[in-house]
């Protein structure tokens, strides 16, 4: 299984610039934690994943993260799709990070650019699930309640 170490030191922050230190892994330790990865290839699957696990996730114990991958955004624009995204998706309960390089990405073997990649961790950071598309959220969501419950 994973750790989600890597992943999490490797993404940034959409309000800020590059800085590890602001999504350290300890952040989402003891909590079971839901990841999307997605891109602007699948944001609009992404879109209705996303509305679907913010409703339906247990309220408490649970983090929300979806990770947005720049590829195929030309890089003088990353500052521009990051405010966009920022601005979109203001006050939602899934905390949206950049992943600038696609170092996440690589890390957990998602493909944001060809479908949307779902994984369930425990509250160690470990991977326990990887799903695969939109058709998955069911059992992603049954995991997280499970894991919370416990």
């Amino acid at each position: 299984m994973k750790s989600l170490v890597l992943a999490l030191v490797l993404v940034v922050p959409l309000a800020g610039r590059a800085d590890p230190n602001s999504c350290k892994p300890a952040d989402y330790r003891g909590k079971v934690v839901l990841i999307t990865f997605f891109s602007q290839y699948t944001r609009d699957e992404a879109q209705r994943v996303n509305d679907t696990i913010e409703r339906r996730a247990p309220k408490s114990g649970v983090s929300l993260i979806s990770v947005f991958d720049l590829a195929g955004i030309p890089s003088g624009l990353h500052e521009y799709a990051r405010g966009r995204l920022a601005k979109a998706t203001e006050g939602r309960r899934i905390r949206y990070l950049v992943d600038d390089g696609g170092l996440c990405r690589i890390a957990h073997g998602a493909n944001p650019a060809g479908q949307i990649d779902i994984l369930v961790l425990d509250r160690n950071g470990t991977v326990l699930r990887h799903y695969i598309g939109e058709q998955r959220v069911p059992e992603a969501l049954a995991a997280v309640a499970q894991l919370s419950e416990r």
